[in-house]
């Protein structure tokens, strides 16, 4: 009978840990492929809160191994610069524009107030250093959902914006 306490305490204390007290009720995102080889981003969020919070934090993997076609493994270290949080407060764990770590944490609202109910959050930045190029090919891969929200999302849209004189089909695309 213990041991089953302990591992339902355990699992109880594992499960509020990982949960969130919101949920996205829907995420638009818009990527614009640049010709240069960055692309910026837009992101809109809807979220309601089930009980009052400060904000919310957006989280980015920012170092990781890349392996390649041919099972090559290279280490990869992406930028985002140009953050932007229209008509809200917000940081980011950047010193003198060097991100720590590998991961880029940006902390949306205000820790001296309370939100509650539904709130809309728009993100705005550019990444550099995260396409990986092939020959000719260029490959696009971002998580649109960030993986450390454990949050039930309701709707997600996104649409990639290609550079001007860029074709885009079934051929050469897929998501």
């Amino acid at each position: 009978m213990r041991k089953l306490f302990l591992t339902l305490f355990t699992f109880s204390f594992c499960a509020i840990s990982y949960a969130q007290n919101f949920s996205v009720q829907q995420l638009t995102a818009d990527f614009y492929l640049s010709k240069e080889g960055y692309f910026d981003v837009v992101e809109k969020y809807d979220v309601k809160f089930q009980e009052p919070a400060h904000g919310i934090y957006r989280d980015f993997i920012t170092r990781f191994d890349y392996k390649d076609a041919k099972g090559k493994v290279t280490k990869r270290t992406m930028y985002i610069s140009d953050i932007e949080v229209p008509g809200e407060q917000f940081s980011t764990n950047e010193l003198f524009g060097k991100q720590w770590g590998d991961m880029l944490r940006i902390k949306i609202g205000d820790k001296e107030k309370l939100v509650e109910d539904t709130q809309h959050y728009e993100i705005r930045y550019r990444v550099k250093n995260a396409l990986f190029f092939n020959g000719d090919k260029v490959s696009f891969y971002w998580n649109v959902k960030s993986p450390e929200w454990f949050s039930v999302f309701f709707k997600v849209n996104f649409t990639v914006h290609a550079p001007d004189g860029a074709v885009l089909s079934p051929e050469n695309c897929f998501v």
